[in-house]
């Protein structure tokens, strides 16, 4: 019952119902400042989304005592690259995205994504949602939103539809499909050709023999994406060649009319808590380890010399994210040292 009908009631019975009505609400009244918070999913149908998003959502609701609610949408209320302005422009009130589709506004927030940075993946997430809060937030606002936590996926590997990958004689022998952004530039600065692309476009590339290996994606994504029964190997460097790394968004308009009691509840169970959850995505991704492995596939880890010329390649990279952030105002260095520290002391834990 709204409260204009409440009103009218009033108004037309007068008072002698006041007491009718208050009882009647006290049974069908939501809570008080109740709010429902309309969420798009990337991918409606993926295997993290009950164990991060949907516990997420669950735990909002807890600590809000019901007055805040998430709803998830059945289908994504935009293309994955688009998630963003949909929030931004309150189409949605809530959204995750992937932040490689973030680089140019948000580069700092790429850290996590940079190859060999961290072991699992809610170290990774944590370590994050840390740095993001202690330095990147300040110079780093997205317009529009409040970034509410991060997902991190397990390490992406390097998988060979050919000979096994292990040297960096072998892997620039391939031609290669890979996510862009950090993954792509990983593979460039180990002097191979790159086919970059969405995830989306990687079946009809290896189906077909068009390219000789795919990089970036997880096991478990390259599962699920249907073209793990190609590659008969995969490389993974301890740390990944990349991570792909996804970004809890909320209107900002939608975040301030949240009362303010609500708003602190929210962000308990957000940011580290919510880093938290990607243990759920190391789980996933040691299943699909094992699923890989028992239909035939074999997971190589590269030798000590093979893992030296790697990093010695992709040190270039973290540096320019060091002076990326050091242009931005910061101490770069000491941000990415704050970083690793903190993906150090949760794989302690």
């Amino acid at each position: 019952m709204t409260l204009r009908v409440l009103t009218t009631l009033l108004a037309r019975r007068g008072a002698a119902t006041l007491a009718a009505v208050a009882a009647l609400g006290a049974f069908a009244a939501p809570p008080v400042h109740a709010q429902e918070l309309i969420y798009s999913l990337i991918a409606p149908n993926h295997p993290l989304n009950q164990p991060v998003f949907g516990a997420w959502a669950e735990s909002v609701a807890a600590a809000t005592e019901g007055r805040v609610t998430v709803r998830f949408l059945d289908t994504a209320a935009a293309p994955p690259p688009r998630l963003y302005d949909a929030v931004r422009t309150g189409v949605v009130d809530s959204a995750h995205t992937f932040i490689g589709f973030l680089g140019q506004a948000a580069p700092l927030m790429q850290i996590g994504m940079l190859p060999m940075m961290a072991g699992s993946a809610e170290s990774n997430a944590v370590a994050l949602a840390r740095t993001y809060e202690a330095h990147i937030r300040a110079v780093e606002n997205l317009e529009g939103v409040k970034i509410l936590g991060f997902l991190s996926n397990p390490e992406g590997v390097t998988c060979s539809l050919r000979e096994p990958i292990t040297s960096l004689e072998s892997l620039r022998a391939l031609r290669m499909w890979s996510l862009p952004g950090y993954a792509a530039q990983a593979m460039e600065a180990l002097g191979l050709p790159v086919v970059a692309g969405p995830a989306t476009e990687m079946y009809e590339l290896v189906s077909r023999g068009t390219v000789d290996g795919y990089n970036g994606v997880s096991i478990g994504d390259s599962m699920a994406f249907n073209v793990a029964q190609y590659a008969p190997t995969c490389t993974m460097v301890e740390g990944g060649v990349f991570r792909a790394v996804f970004a809890v968004m909320i209107n900002q308009d939608r975040w301030n009319a949240i009362p303010a009691a609500d708003q602190q509840a929210i962000e308990a169970v957000s940011g580290e808590a919510f880093g938290r959850l990607s243990a759920a995505a190391d789980a996933w991704g040691e299943a699909m380890n094992a699923a890989y492995t028992a239909q035939g596939g074999q997971i190589l880890a590269p030798s000590e010399a093979f893992t030296a010329e790697m990093a010695a390649a992709w040190a270039p990279m973290r540096q320019a994210w060091i002076d990326g952030a050091t242009a931005a105002g910061l101490d770069g260095q000491a941000v990415l040292d704050y970083y690793l520290a903190q993906v150090a002391a949760v794989e302690a834990e």
